[in-house]
């Protein structure tokens, strides 16, 4: 009988080789999806920081708002605007309005009387952009901004206690 004889050496040669490469493809793929996962990552927290500026921009303009004394007039029809300028070294802008809404009784628990005093309503509203390219480009709420700005708009209510108007 005769004997087959079997020589694995000869019947492997190459197979180190396709592995190699099989698992260097592996690897190789895993590198491009991490760089690609890392500068999306990137993007988002750009666009986040640039929420988060236009959102402060806007918020500046509310306490400009708050700031001027013109601004809380009772029985203004018309409304009172203002611009604020950039914060810190970044170019943004924003521009907020007041507008007289009308008058009330003061809140119960207030301990005000409702003979003498009057709480008077007012709408707060607060525009801004970030990146902005010319920050003196306002027509009326659009700021011009750059590629990739972002923009805000807030709303506020407020009210003052005072004097009933005779």
């Amino acid at each position: 009988m005769k004997q087959l004889h079997y020589n694995l050496e000869h019947s492997q040669r190459g197979a180190v080789l396709v592995i190699a490469l099989v698992m260097l493809l592996v690897l190789t793929m895993l590198g491009v999806t991490a760089l690609n996962t890392a500068g999306l990552e990137e993007k988002m927290a750009a666009n986040s920081q640039e929420n988060n500026r236009a959102f402060q921009t806007a918020e500046a303009g509310l306490a400009n708002a708050f700031g001027d004394p013109n601004a809380f007039v009772a029985f203004q029809l018309a409304p009172v605007a203002g611009k604020t300028g950039s914060l810190g070294p970044y170019i943004s802008a924003s521009d907020w309005s007041v507008q007289y809404l009308g008058f009330t009784n003061p809140p119960i628990n207030s301990l005000y009387s409702a003979t003498q005093f009057s709480a008077y309503h007012f709408d707060m509203q607060s525009n801004a952009a970030s990146r902005v390219t010319n920050p003196d480009s306002l027509v009326g709420a659009n700021y011009i901004p750059e590629a990739g700005a972002a923009r805000m708009t807030i709303n506020q209510g407020a009210f003052t206690i005072s004097r009933k108007v005779d």
